[in-house]
């Protein structure tokens, strides 16, 4: 039963990501406090943070039962998957640079292809894909098992929507792009 709590509560942090994303949510700050919208997406990651902080706290202190108890080969899989995602993740923010956590209105005029965008459209995304294998595959329980599909659902709708204000914002050079590059999965998906 913890299992459908703890998707419950990760189905809702993901809502409250999106509706925080949101442009009609952004245009409403935007509007209600001017002085202090530049700084939206900082305090948007602000929240996200400290929301996913307690949301995984109470995550590990459920107990739930175990699928099947994972054998050497998983193990090294799942760690494997680990450091796979914190190296994505970390050359991710390295490329894309702190001011994509921090500033709403940043320059964006250029689309990114080179980097990891060379291999997938979303590596963030695909750095979280590898970080939930790692967490399935070496505590392969319920509640991970949860928290992982319902994770894999959120990043495939969210890239979706991206993908659509990505295309309206640079039209052919991105669906040529997208031809090119697989979304999620490098060579795979």
């Amino acid at each position: 039963m913890n299992a459908v709590y703890i998707g419950i509560f990760w189905a809702l942090y993901y809502v409250l990501h999106s509706v925080l994303a949101a442009g009609a949510v952004k245009r409403f700050f935007r509007r209600a406090l001017p002085h202090m919208y530049p700084h939206y997406r900082a305090w948007y990651s602000v929240i996200a943070a400290a929301n996913f902080i307690l949301l995984a706290w109470l995550h590990i202190r459920l107990p739930s039962e175990m699928l099947f108890e994972p054998v050497w080969g998983v193990r090294l899989a799942a760690w494997i998957c680990g450091m796979a995602g914190v190296a994505v993740l970390f050359l991710s923010v390295r490329q894309y640079g702190a001011s994509f956590f921090l500033i709403e209105d940043r320059n964006t005029d250029t689309l990114i292809t080179s980097g990891l965008n060379a291999y997938v459209r979303h590596p963030l995304y695909f750095g979280v894909l590898l970080l939930t294998a790692f967490l399935v595959l070496l505590a392969p329980s319920e509640k991970n098992a949860t928290f992982a599909v319902i994770t894999a659902v959120y990043i495939v709708l969210g890239s979706l929507h991206e993908e659509r204000r990505l295309i309206a914002r640079f039209g052919d050079a991105y669906r040529d792009y997208r031809k090119r590059v697989k979304m999620l999965i490098p060579y795979v998906f």
